[in-house]
């Protein structure tokens, strides 16, 4: 739980600051606590070949005050954790994820 408090307040931090790479440093290593937790090898495999991409999706969100977006989901996710609501949990983080693709969308759309 520690760790997980320590990224996500790292992020904050690193947003606030606009040190964009040191947020997506700290929400590799708030995601990375549970596909630890997972213990499933083919899941990291997958997403290894993923994370170029994602890591451009989120410099994009973190380099504006939207990127704090992430950060209250996190502390749900954290509170949720906190409360052994095991399925909202999962929720949760797959609403995280998922928000990225909302901001690809909004990309994508003419302004």
């Amino acid at each position: 739980m520690k760790e997980l408090e320590f990224s996500n307040k790292t992020l904050q931090r690193s947003i606030e600051e606009g040190d964009v790479l040191r947020a997506v440093e700290a929400d590799a290593i708030f995601h990375k606590v549970f596909l630890d937790v997972a213990g499933n090898p083919e899941i990291v495999f997958a997403l290894e070949r993923s994370v170029p991409k994602i890591q451009r999706l989120e410099i994009s969100q973190f380099t504006t005050i939207k990127g704090l977006n992430s950060v209250e989901q996190h502390n749900r996710i954290i509170l949720a954790c906190k409360n052994q609501e095991y399925e909202l949990v999962v929720r949760l983080i797959e609403e995280n994820w998922l928000s990225l693709g909302e901001l690809l969308i909004q990309q994508k759309e003419p302004r």
